[in-house]
C-alpha cells in the first residue's frame, strides 16, 4: 500500500497572488481519499483545481476522459499541457 493510500487528511497552503499579498496563505482541506478525484463534491473540486493548477472545466474533462484515479488525472493533465 502506497503512502498516498494511507493519508487520510492533510492541509495544503496556497498563496493566491491575484487576491492576496504574497505572504498570505489560504488553507485548503484535502479530501479524505487522495487517490480519487470526486467531481461530485464542491470541496474536492476546489482542492484539486488549486493543487493541480487547472480550471474546473479542465479537471472535469480529464476525469471524464481517464476516470477518477488521481494519478491518471494528473498524467492526463500533464499530457494535455505538452505541446
Amino acid at each position: 500500500m502506497g503512502c498516498y493510500a494511507r493519508i487520510t487528511w492533510f492541509v495544503v497552503t496556497v498563496a493566491l497572488q491575484q487576491r492576496l499579498p504574497m505572504n498570505s496563505e489560504i488553507v485548503v482541506a484535502a479530501p479524505s481519499d487522495l487517490t480519487r478525484v470526486n467531481v461530485a463534491l464542491r470541496s474536492d473540486i476546489r482542492y484539486w483545481t488549486r493543487v493541480l493548477g487547472v480550471s474546473e472545466l479542465a479537471l472535469r474533462s480529464a476525469v471524464k476522459c481517464v476516470g477518477e484515479h488521481s494519478w491518471d488525472v494528473r498524467a492526463e493533465l500533464r499530457r494535455r499541457r505538452r505541446p
